[in-house]
């Protein structure tokens, strides 16, 4: 099913919140599943030292703000995707990935 493969790579790249290269490394494989979905082009970006996913238009008048980190260190799940029966665990299944 391709919405689960999409999510199991968004979930094995772990991306805690303090490790900014993990961050971008998240967001960098966001911006080629938006491409591949949409056909359009996301644009990554700084802002005050984070890294930004930004995908529409430059002045919305609806915005839909999610993340991409997780708070747990990596390596913390073991293994990091799990799929249990109707239920899917690892890092951000339940919270925005």
């Amino acid at each position: 099913m391709a919405i689960l493969d999409d999510l199991k790579k968004l979930v094995e790249c772990e991306s805690p919140t303090e490790n900014l290269e993990a961050c971008r490394k998240v967001i960098e494989i966001a911006k080629d599943l938006a491409k591949e979905i949409t056909g359009s082009d996301a644009e990554v970006f700084d802002e005050n030292g984070r890294p930004v996913f930004w995908l529409g238009s430059k002045n919305p008048k609806i915005v839909l703000l999610a993340h991409l980190d997780t708070v747990w260190p990596i390596g913390s799940f073991q293994p990091t995707w799990r799929i249990d029966g109707d239920t899917v665990f690892g890092p951000g299944t339940f919270d925005m990935k």
